[in-house]
């Protein structure tokens, strides 16, 4: 996925992680000239109750507002993966 480009908006520059049923990745929104986060999860990760979860918990905390919680800023499918933008993060 490095180099591609999510929606014609976020351009995936390096994994940041990986976990048992998804990938994190620094994207950089080029509509808004930002870095952000986005986590993908696999096609063995998550079936159609999982999905439904990951869009209600990415919901539940786009409601927040809180300094120490990142912000989710989109959610959706890229080649039927589901996926989750975020921002407020560091790189350290």
């Amino acid at each position: 996925m490095i180099g591609a480009t999510l929606r014609q908006r976020y351009r995936i520059d390096a994994e940041l992680g990986t976990g048992g049923t998804s990938k994190v990745y620094r994207a950089h929104d080029l509509l808004l000239d930002r870095d952000v986060a986005i986590k993908v999860v696999g096609h063995n990760g998550l079936g159609s109750m999982g999905q439904t979860q990951l869009l209600r918990e990415a919901q539940a905390v786009s409601r927040r507002n809180d300094p120490n919680i990142v912000s989710v800023y989109a959610a959706g499918e890229v080649d039927g993966l589901p996926f989750i933008v975020v921002v407020g993060f560091r790189i350290c």
